[in-house]
């Protein structure tokens, strides 16, 4: 059995050389890759790693050659760490010294100066990819060291080993099974390890990942049709943006047979359009976190009662799910109990001394199906519901472009963006649904969401001052 998620990777390059495994565009021409191809970059790479550096960090623009390099690093049994976007810049001059992998060209007086910093810097040449190479098996090591997107607090610094990236690599191909034609075009980078460790061809979509979400949804919208692609993912911002092009522009795609979104609470609404511009295509809500991806998977059939928040499926066969029990919640005659949702199975990510993963999100379990109510910062309930219920509610029932519901000291607080003042007509909604409840309104030009995602709203930053 093979213990390093790399060297899965590798076997599988070996097993479709001439294969095409990776594409795209740079400067409008195109560039393809099989997994031969890819193999002897890797390896060409693996060989000026003479020794092991511990953590390193990949400074090259994400690309082919970003991922060349990470494969070739975890193969060395090295960890790869991805820094959130705010913070590289300090943790590089806070005095912390760290390996790092630069571009080849045009990058002299930028390397000087993080050498002047004492980092160390990888130089690198091409050489015999096949002669001069290490491979370290150490399943227990980190192969990937990322931070979670801070939605409820400061950005959580989380390690995953070879061993636990091969349960998750193979907890999703046993929730979507790969076809020997799929084309997938997914928006985070890391799907393209997964695509890879099962002989997807992948298309890299047409961005920036420095600056992802400036993305232009036109050039996305000719590369579906161009490339032909047949499977797609991304997250609620890159889908509201994109649909809305697509409405714009009257695009219809016939040839996608799949779409997931996740990384944040999917209204119904969205699940409902993505449907129309893709009408050929299974739809998925696809729920997870870093240390479990995935926990529960929905494929979309119809609306769900917003009112019971948001519905994200039927949880992984490999994952039990436990609700700490935090409240209890009726809707009609019906009683729930929810609280903080915790699980565990083989591809989730324990905490040293820990029976159970706890998520942070609240939630709870109806008919095999999974709800989501509110976050750890954001669970006052309010009357008969909670937060996430009463803003999916108002999401659902008027044409508000974002809305943010808070509970606090048993007043419902809600933010939303909309091209005029609905103040009124969200009273009467609630009045209408929950009753006379404390309420106060407040139209706001923006409202705070995750650097990651730009997807999860920052409850915790919402400004207090805007209410009297």
């Amino acid at each position: 059995m093979v213990h390093n998620f790399a060297l899965l990777i590798l076997h599988v390059l070996e097993q479709y050389p001439d294969k095409e495994l990776l594409r795209l565009k740079r400067q409008g021409e195109p560039l393809s890759f099989t997994g031969n191809s890819i193999r002897e970059n890797v390896l060409s790479r693996l060989c000026q790693l003479k020794i092991q550096p511990r953590e390193v960090v990949v400074l090259i623009p994400f690309g082919p050659e970003h991922i060349f390099w990470v494969i070739a690093l975890q193969l060395r049994g090295s960890s790869v760490a991805y820094f959130p976007k705010k913070s590289l810049k300090r943790e590089l001059l806070s005095g912390n010294r760290k390996t790092l992998i630069l571009p080849r060209k045009g990058m002299v007086f930028y390397a000087l100066f993080l050498s002047i910093l004492g980092h160390r810097i990888v130089r690198w040449m091409e050489k015999n990819p096949e002669t001069g190479y290490k491979i370290d098996h150490q399943p227990d090591y980190p192969a990937l060291i990322s931070y979670s997107s801070g939605s409820s607090g400061s950005p959580k610094r989380i390690e995953r080993s070879h061993d636990l990236l091969i349960r998750q690599h193979l907890a999703l191909k046993k929730a979507f099974p790969p076809s020997a034609d799929q084309i997938d075009l997914p928006l985070f980078p890391n799907i393209l390890l997964h695509n890879l460790a099962c002989g997807v061809n992948t298309v890299l979509p047409p961005l920036d990942w420095n600056s992802w979400e400036d993305f232009f949804p036109g050039d996305i919208l000719d590369a579906i049709a161009q490339e032909k692609i047949t499977t797609l993912t991304g997250n609620l911002y890159y889908f509201r943006k994109l649909l809305h092009s697509a409405r714009a522009m009257n695009y219809s795609f016939s040839e996608v047979k799949a779409v997931g979104i996740g990384g944040s609470p999917v209204p119904e609404w969205i699940l409902a359009d993505i449907q129309l511009t893709f009408p050929n295509a299974k739809v998925y809500v696809i729920y997870g976190s870093t240390e479990a991806e995935p926990i529960a998977i929905r494929l979309y059939s119809g609306k769900c009662d917003p009112l019971l928040g948001y519905c994200v499926g039927i949880p992984h066969p490999d994952i039990a799910v436990y609700i700490d029990k935090k409240g209890i919640f009726h809707h009609g005659d019906q009683k729930f109990d929810w609280g903080e949702i915790c699980v565990t199975g083989p591809h989730v990510a324990l905490p040293p001394g820990n029976k159970h993963l706890c998520t942070g999100d609240m939630g709870f379990l109806h008919e095999g199906g999974l709800y989501l109510t509110g976050r750890k910062d954001n669970c006052e309930a309010i009357g008969d519901y909670l937060p996430f219920q009463i803003e999916h509610y108002l999401q659902d029932r008027l044409n508000l472009s974002d809305v943010a519901a808070i509970g606090v000291n048993g007043t419902l607080r809600v933010y939303y963006i909309a091209n005029s003042n609905e103040d009124e007509t969200i009273q009467v909604c609630v009045l209408s649904q929950f009753g006379r409840i404390p309420l106060v309104c407040k139209r706001v030009p923006g409202i705070p969401k995750d650097d990651r995602h730009h997807s999860k709203t920052l409850y915790n930053e919402l400004d207090e001052n805007s209410f009297p």
